[in-house]
């Protein structure tokens, strides 16, 4: 017990049923400890949600490289078969690429079209598996179907079964002018990748389709391909490079998913620690309340430390009071903000949320607000939360160990 006494002192001292301005203050620093931590969770929360669904839903589903040439590539085949000893090459698969605009009954909207091989595009792509309706094995040669996002069918007031108009940019030249090249498809499948982006500017159809349609006489636009690592995509691109340019007819170049999403995927990292380190702030201002009011309750309770120094009571004595009563204070503080940040946490995570924040989100690459609770952020936060409001109790602690009782007992 006696070695305990300090801390059974702070104890009553935070337990203290006395009402006034001292009690508000202790209340109001014990609800900034909280606010704090459950700020700091429910933002680390949504913006690792934004980074893991721009990696899942976007970076993931598209390749992470291209081969492509100043013109039509004629042996893709042979390329894709010369990169097949590539240990962290996961997938490649040939493509013709071209905008057009696709016009139904009422509507007219441009769009990206992609000819692709459907025994070769789920090596590179994941938008295969998230099929609303219908299959990639429907865009055989001939038939002339199409497959496009959920959001484009949407605009475009069609769905599977219809008939839609592709508008093609090499012109058609007749006795009577240049005219645009049309060609009439039929909505074969619908997918949903749960990105703005993705849903309503890409369509599929079949490669030789397209290759005959934009006159490329069987060639295509380039090889996509897809590593185990997206990060190290760059690197690995210009190998594949390297070693595809020996079997190539003619110069090829590269890209990778970093000219195209790069900037936004610095932007969510850049954001994110950004907005995590001003809203740590917040932890700060909780630890100048804390400090504010383990002051006021020194200068409150100054008779009662002296005549506890008086009894023989050591230095170190009263300032481990006033540690474990900081330490109480960040303790319960930081227990009722992680539990509050984890419930809004999962409270955002919610459908009902979602209906509530979708028509505000429409314009991003996702419509909705993602999060995703990671043990090591949390943990970091709360040990973080209890450092500095701990720290934040050894000035007052300090200074309760230098009163004289002499002068406050005369």
């Amino acid at each position: 017990m006696r070695q305990n006494l300090p801390f059974f002192i702070a104890l009553r001292y935070f337990n203290s049923k006395k009402e006034g301005f001292l009690s508000f203050v202790s209340k109001l620093s014990l609800g900034s400890v909280s606010l704090g931590v459950a700020v700091l969770i429910i933002v680390s929360s949504v913006f690792n949600g934004f980074e893991k669904e721009l990696k899942e839903k976007i970076l993931n589903s598209i390749p992470h490289g291209n081969i492509y040439g100043y013109s039509s590539i004629s042996n893709p085949i042979e390329l894709i078969d010369s990169l097949s000893d590539m240990d962290r090459l996961k997938g490649a698969a040939p493509y013709v690429e071209t905008q057009s605009l696709v016009g139904s009954k009422s509507k007219l909207k441009g769009t990206l079209i992609y000819g692709i091989d459907p025994s070769y595009e789920s090596n590179v792509s994941n938008v295969p598996n998230n099929m609303f309706v219908g299959s990639f094995d429907d865009l055989s040669e001939g038939s002339f179907n199409l497959i496009l996002g959920d959001l484009l069918a949407r605009q475009l007031s069609v769905s599977v079964g219809d008939k839609v108009t592709l508008l093609l940019p090499n012109p058609k030249v007749s006795l009577t002018g240049i005219y645009p090249k049309m060609k009439v498809f039929s909505i074969s499948g619908i997918y949903s990748m749960g990105s703005n982006d993705l849903d309503s500017n890409y369509a599929f159809i079949n490669i030789n389709d397209a290759s005959k349609l934009l006159s490329l006489s069987g060639n295509v636009t380039g090889i996509r391909l897809k590593f185990d690592d997206l990060f190290d995509a760059p690197d690995l691109t210009y190998d594949a490079l390297i070693k595809a340019q020996n079997y190539s007819k003619q110069p090829l170049r590269v890209n990778d998913w970093s000219s195209q999403f790069g900037t936004l995927w610095r932007a969510v990292g850049m954001e994110r620690s950004l907005v995590f380190l001003l809203t740590s702030l917040i932890i700060v201002i909780a630890a100048f309340n804390v400090v504010a009011m383990l002051m006021m309750m020194l200068n409150e309770k100054k008779e009662q430390i002296a005549i506890l120094k008086t009894v023989g009571m050591s230095d170190m004595k009263i300032i481990q009071i006033f540690l474990y009563l900081g330490l109480i204070i960040s303790f319960w503080g930081i227990s009722i903000g992680t539990l509050l940040g984890l419930f809004m946490s999962f409270f955002i995570a919610s459908s009902y949320f979602d209906v509530i924040i979708s028509g505000y989100l429409q314009w991003y690459f996702i419509s909705y607000l993602p999060t995703d609770l990671r043990i090591e952020w949390i943990i970091s936060i709360i040990l973080g939360s209890l450092f500095i409001t701990s720290f934040a109790s050894i000035y007052p602690a300090r200074s309760a160990s230098k009163i004289i009782p002499a002068k406050i007992l005369r």
